[in-house]
């Protein structure tokens, strides 16, 4: 597990950088060192929405014996928690 690289030079983008676009609006990410714009793969945000929709329910049945509140608490902590690891798991292309 690495963080992707640039398609075009193969430098490795900064995880604050693909975290930032994760929860931003999937803009591309311009390489420090050649400049090329590159694009989040489809595939890739498939694999999000699946990894979070999948966590939301796995966490929101795991806890349903808390009150609401604390429930969409935790699972909204769930969420942030995997959110950390899924800059390893996406590509992008130029």
């Amino acid at each position: 597990m690495s963080l992707p690289n640039c398609d075009y030079c193969g430098s490795s983008f900064k995880w604050t950088t693909i975290f930032r676009n994760i929860w931003g609006r999937y803009k591309p990410i311009t390489c420090v060192n050649c400049e090329s714009e590159n694009h989040l793969k489809s595939r890739s945000r498939v694999l999000m929405a699946v990894i979070f929709t999948i966590s939301m329910f796995i966490l929101g049945f795991a806890f349903a014996s808390f009150s609401f509140e604390i429930r969409l608490l935790l699972v909204v902590l769930g969420s942030i928690f995997i959110s950390f690891f899924i800059p390893y798991l996406i590509k992008y292309e130029v």
